[in-house]
């Protein structure tokens, strides 16, 4: 495996990372920056588990290579809270006791990616 570096910056927090030219940007997410919202579903790209925004637009993260998203803004959903806390989504599921989950993050991603 060849070791390349990559600078990521997600949710507003940057880090410049030695990673695996062939590691998925969820991984990046989940295991170096600690960020769980984005979950791994079938790792097919269907059901949207792992979407994030990416400059804005919105990307599925499971097979996508890290290395692709170098110098963007990357954004998962516990970046989507706003400056009076959590966004309309993010409030939905709180106030019915959902978990932000396969479902959750899929929508919240879309919702955000709409405005």
């Amino acid at each position: 495996m060849t070791i390349i570096k990559c600078s990521f910056n997600i949710n507003n927090i940057s880090k410049t990372l030695s990673i695996r030219e062939d590691k998925p940007l969820l991984y990046i997410i989940r295991e170096e920056f600690g960020l769980t919202g984005t979950k791994l579903g079938y790792g097919l790209e269907q059901c949207g588990s792992c979407a994030v925004l990416v400059d804005g637009e919105k990307k599925l993260t499971c097979n996508a290579l890290a290395k692709d998203f170098q110098n963007c803004k990357i954004t998962t959903i516990e970046g989507l809270e706003t400056d009076n806390g959590l966004n309309v989504v993010q409030n939905a599921f709180k106030k019915f006791n959902a978990d932000i989950t396969i479902i959750g993050n899929r929508d919240a991603i879309k919702s955000r990616d709409r405005k």
